[in-house]
């Protein structure tokens, strides 16, 4: 689980390059998504903290220094979140409220592995954005990640 957070973390970096580079003022629909990503990552983190989450919306509209902000504040939270997990953690119940107020239980593993999807889903989203302005996107798979981890160590 841990090598996925290390490689969302990596691709949400590249992602913010990517939206910063398609012009001098990114795509509205663009920044919309991104945001979405980040906000959805800062929520579901609450979650798995047992923190509230109800004020915490999940389309907001950041600025690209606020997209910054909040990859750091959740690279780093997953980060301390995941690190000191065993395997019994991620077989835990978690206990949230949905956006229409219903109450779930789902494991950890299981929204860790939601979060990590959810996110791969958006930075495509992004991806195809940069595609159609005519830039070239930059690749933000794990095999990506992988092989540069390998060349640098």
């Amino acid at each position: 689980m841990w090598r996925l957070f290390e490689h969302a973390d990596w691709a949400n970096r590249r992602t913010l390059e990517e939206v910063q580079s398609l012009s001098g003022s990114p795509d509205p629909h663009v920044l919309e998504i991104f945001s979405h990503m980040l906000a959805s990552e800062k929520v579901w983190l609450a979650r798995l903290r047992g923190e509230p989450d109800a004020a915490m919306p999940l389309h907001p509209r950041y600025s690209l220094k606020q997209c910054a902000s909040l990859i750091d504040e959740t690279g780093n939270g997953y980060c301390r979140y995941i690190a000191p997990l065993k395997d019994a953690d991620l077989q835990k119940i978690v206990t949230y409220r949905n956006t229409r107020g219903i109450e779930c239980n789902m494991q950890a593993k299981d929204i860790l592995a939601h979060v990590a999807l959810h996110s791969a889903h958006h930075r495509g989203q992004i991806t195809a954005a940069a595609r159609k302005a005519g830039s070239v996107p930059i690749h933000t798979d794990y095999i990506a990640f992988a092989r540069e981890e390998t060349r640098i160590g």
